[in-house]
């Protein structure tokens, strides 16, 4: 190869390796070389939020089952603390995400028994973890629907204490893991407002009988990192293990923030 053609290869090849750079060619005419794709990057999103819940079903400890009634206005009454997390992280057609939730509430009331124990006070503790992938199994400029594989944990303990003439009390607490799947679809009505479903069961006799959950939001758009959203999410666990029981439903409004990056 001669002097002239080796220069000319040179010049080619970074004409080539720079991106969107416009050249002329011989007539003076620009000719713009489009800059190559990039890869598909990691997109995360961390979201709190509050979930206002009331609690209903049956609860059993010790071979002694107790229906559990708790409705929302009641609940914010006995609520200690409550704390809610969620995590998304998406590349391409794949992602994970993480859930975690904790519920702490107390209370006390009169007992039938007042001659022997005028006040009975429990007190009731949940933490629930989740954490799985998505796939994507259709994408369009509006709409989402992905596919969910995951694992949730939960925790879940109970403290009764009578006081009176006589005192006694009666506690116990368990923890497991379920399996999960389920199905999400994200669709934008316009820049500013979208929706968002969830669909989710689990259990299958792994641990728990039966688990499932549902929810249901809108989001608005504050601007390119900031969404709110506000909806309903119900939960339902059953749960039983020798001589503890836990059938509750859970559910309630759910106002949040998202956070994206």
């Amino acid at each position: 190869m001669n002097s002239s053609k080796y220069i000319h290869s040179i010049i080619c090849a970074a004409l080539i390796a720079t991106p969107c750079m416009a050249q002329s060619d011989s007539k003076g005419a620009k000719v713009v070389i489009p800059a190559p794709i990039e890869e598909n990057t990691w997109e995360y999103s961390i979201s709190p939020y509050l979930w206002l819940s009331g609690i209903d079903g049956t609860s059993g400890i010790h071979g002694q089952e107790v229906d559990v009634d708790i409705p929302l206005d009641d609940a914010i009454d006995m609520l200690d603390f409550a704390g809610y997390l969620a995590f998304k992280a998406q590349k391409g057609k794949w992602g994970y995400y993480a859930d975690f939730q904790y519920l702490k509430l107390s209370g006390s009331q009169a007992t039938p028994i007042g001659f022997l124990a005028d006040k009975l006070t429990v007190d009731l503790e949940q933490f629930t973890s989740e954490a799985g992938v998505k796939y994507s199994l259709y994408q369009t400029d509006k709409t989402l629907v992905q596919i969910m594989a995951g694992a949730q944990y939960t925790y879940f303990s109970v403290d009764a204490k009578a006081k009176g003439r006589i005192s006694a009390s009666i506690g116990d607490s368990e923890d497991w893991i379920d399996p999960t799947i389920g199905l999400t679809l994200i669709h934008k009505f316009n820049e500013k407002w979208n929706l968002h479903l969830t669909g989710q069961v689990g259990g299958f006799g792994v641990a728990s009988d039966s688990a499932w959950m549902a929810m249901g939001g809108v989001g608005y758009t504050i601007n390119d990192c900031w969404r709110a959203i506000l909806g309903y999410r119900h939960q339902y666990i059953d749960y039983e293990k020798g001589d503890f029981l836990y059938d509750i439903n859970v559910g309630g409004p759910m106002l949040g923030v998202v956070y994206e990056f």
